[in-house]
């Protein structure tokens, strides 16, 4: 008897990135923190509580990252600093953050 092992489908974030498209910045702002917080916290000394969708296919975030980089408010552009600091303690982050193909 042969056993098939099925692979399971790879995880979905919680988080819809379409948060971050350009819209009014109190909405921008809030899923940004949100982000941060509930999705991306990394805890020193322990696993802390990271999406593994986002870190793990991490290119459509980080290029909506890097796009509000360039918004004028700095409420905006300070969080959005934190959170890509927070990916690059992540391997694949890193990785993918040297894709020429990223920012454009």
């Amino acid at each position: 008897m042969t056993s098939v092992i099925m692979a399971s489908p790879p995880p979905r974030s919680s988080f819809d990135l379409s948060r971050l498209d350009p819209s009014s910045s109190s909405s921008v702002y809030a899923a940004l923190v949100e982000l941060r917080t509930k999705h991306l916290r990394h805890h020193r000394g322990g696993p802390g509580s990271v999406d593994r969708a986002l870190v793990d296919k991490p290119a459509p975030l980080l290029r909506k990252l890097v796009r509000l980089l360039n918004r004028p408010n700095s409420k905006i552009v300070d969080v959005t600093l934190s959170i890509l600091g927070n990916l690059m303690l992540s391997e694949g982050p890193r990785k993918a953050v040297r894709d020429p193909w990223l920012v454009q």
